[in-house]
């Protein structure tokens, strides 16, 4: 079964034009040797372009000087945001208070209770303190690794009282976000348009929708004025340290609903059916692209993109749907040959490997 998921990106529109004549090319070459000529002078071509441009690729911002080939990480990313005064603060509405906003560089900085009161009964585990704070302590999520963390905090400017928080990185390149942006990235690059360091809401290596912007119940029902209020406030940071964009990676639909300022329609079944027809599927994709650039021209604000993961269930077709009862139950809806197949791969990693899975819960 595939399930949607949603993230809201602010992207240089150039790239865009450039990966479409690329897609083009790829779907317009029928013959196998043809394909594999065309994808070997794409390939060569993309990296010839890259090298040359690596050396004009860098980003000066004071004492931040930085070199980039795409999809590499660097060893040393900007690891603060400078915000203003102007943009420090952001009202709610003309009639509300004013939201402060406070940058920590770790979020051992911030109170375990604190960030926790942010989550509400369906959030995720992924999104809970000792989580993030596991990725930092690891070494995992680090300027080191291309993930710089800047966390947010909001708060009413007048009385102090916390709203929430952000899970915010300054990210250095594209890898461990299952969110694919490469193709921007070294259209990019090749234009002299510097792509990284960008903004990232998200969780690191973490492919699980959740709330990207952590509200402390006492001011859910302002949830959508106070993410657009984050919104802005973050696309003013971007401006004002020289970033090129912000992403939201996983959001929840809503969430992508209130960043944006519009939705899309479920239309999943009419993406499988012209998946299966390349050519209807060109001409929409390229009609799509087209809107979306007129919107981008129009606006200085956030767009949605739908990804899709694919999920697997718990569900025996063969059996009124019920679940499989086992594993050689679940190897019972493949053929003679892949059954043996799975079983010999299997011997092989417990018998020759000696590899084990033990289940550990967490109290013990």
């Amino acid at each position: 079964s595939n399930r949607k998921l949603s993230s809201c990106w602010v992207c240089c529109t150039l790239a865009i034009d450039d990966s479409m004549r690329v897609v083009i090319v790829y779907k317009r070459a029928t013959n196998q040797l043809l394909i594999v000529t065309t994808f070997l002078i794409v390939f060569i071509c993309v990296q010839c372009k890259a090298l040359s441009s690596q050396r004009s690729l860098s980003i000066s911002r004071r004492s931040i000087r930085q070199s980039l080939p795409v999809g590499k990480t660097t060893g040393r990313i900007r690891t603060e945001l400078r915000a203003t005064s102007s943009d420090s603060l952001v009202s709610l509405s003309s009639s509300s208070p004013k939201l402060s906003f406070e940058f920590y560089s770790s979020i051992q900085s911030i109170p375990i209770e604190k960030w926790n009161a942010c989550l509400s009964a369906d959030s995720s585990p992924f999104l809970e303190h000792s989580w993030l704070s596991s990725l930092e302590e690891s070494g995992c999520a680090s300027p080191e690794t291309g993930w710089a963390p800047q966390h947010i905090s909001l708060k009413l400017k007048k009385s102090g009282e916390l709203c929430g928080f952000v899970p915010l990185y300054i990210k250095g390149h594209s890898m461990g976000e299952f969110i694919f942006d490469n193709a921007w990235a070294e259209a990019a690059s090749q234009s002299g348009i510097p792509y990284y360091p960008k903004l990232l809401v998200a969780v690191p290596f973490t492919p699980v929708a959740g709330d990207r912007i952590l509200l402390h119940p006492s001011f859910e029902k302002h949830r959508k004025k106070i993410r657009r209020a984050v919104a802005s406030f973050l696309i003013q940071v971007a401006q004002s340290n020289n970033l090129s964009s912000v992403h939201f990676n996983f959001c929840t639909d809503e969430e992508a609903t209130d960043l944006t300022g519009d939705s899309i329609p479920d239309n999943s079944e009419e993406v499988e059916d012209n998946l299966e027809q390349n050519d209807a599927a060109g001409k929409r994709l390229a009609s799509q692209v087209q809107q979306m650039l007129k919107r981008l021209s129009s606006k200085n604000d956030y767009m949605r993109r739908i990804s899709l993961q694919y999920h697997w269930t718990n569900v025996n077709p063969n059996n009124q749907s019920r679940k499989f009862l086992s594993f050689e139950d679940y190897l019972s809806c493949f053929k003679s040959k892949r059954r043996i197949t799975i079983r010999r791969e299997r011997r092989r990693v417990l018998d020759e490997e000696g590899i084990r899975i033990q289940i550990v819960k967490g109290e013990e």
